[in-house]
C-alpha cells in the first residue's frame, strides 16, 4: 500500500555521489540541488530579471561545473515570493510566480519553531546557567524535605 512521506532529498544517493533524482531529471530548471548560499544566489538572479528576458536556467546540481543549463523566458515573480522551509536535516527555497496560498501551500509563520526553540535554549541558558541551576536547586530542596528516612519510618512504625 502506498504511503506518503516528507521528502529526504534522496540521501540514499548520496553515498553514490548522487544528488536528488527530481534535482537530476528536471528539464527546465526548477528544482535544482546546492548549497543554500548558492540557491539564495540564483533566486535572487530569478528574482532581479525582468519577465519575459530569456535567460539561462541552470539545471540540476547548480555546484558543479559541468551543468547543463535551459534557455527560457523569466517569469513575473511575485516581490517577496521567496518561501524558506526549514526542516531538520534539510532546507528547501521556493520561487513562485503564483502566491503560495494558491498552490495549497500554508502561510507559514513569522519565525520557525526552530528558531524560537532556539531562542528560548538562549534565555534559559544564556547566563552560565544560572536558571537552570536555580531551578534544579529548588527542586532538589523540595525532593529532600519531603523524603522520609528510614530511621524516622522505624520510629513511626514503635
Amino acid at each position: 500500500m502506498p504511503q506518503i512521506s516528507k521528502c529526504q532529498l534522496c540521501k540514499h544517493r548520496l553515498p553514490d555521489g548522487k544528488y536528488s533524482a527530481c534535482a537530476e531529471v528536471c528539464p527546465t530548471g526548477a528544482t535544482l540541488y546546492g548549497k543554500v548560499k548558492d540557491l539564495h544566489a540564483e533566486a535572487k538572479r530569478r528574482l532581479a530579471l525582468k519577465p519575459g528576458e530569456e535567460t539561462q536556467f541552470p539545471r540540476g546540481n547548480i555546484n558543479t561545473h559541468d551543468q547543463s543549463s535551459h534557455t527560457a523566458k523569466a517569469a513575473k515573480y511575485l516581490p517577496g515570493n521567496l518561501r524558506r522551509e526549514r526542516t531538520r536535516r534539510n532546507q528547501m527555497l521556493k520561487l513562485s510566480a503564483v502566491p503560495f496560498e494558491k498552490l495549497g501551500m500554508p502561510k507559514l509563520p513569522e519565525q520557525s519553531y526552530a528558531a524560537k526553540s532556539e531562542t528560548m535554549q538562549h534565555t534559559l541558558y544564556g547566563n552560565a546557567l544560572a536558571i537552570p541551576l536555580a531551578f534544579l536547586g529548588v527542586l532538589t530542596y523540595v525532593a529532600k524535605r519531603n523524603v522520609k528516612h528510614d530511621d524516622d519510618a522505624d520510629d513511626e512504625k514503635k
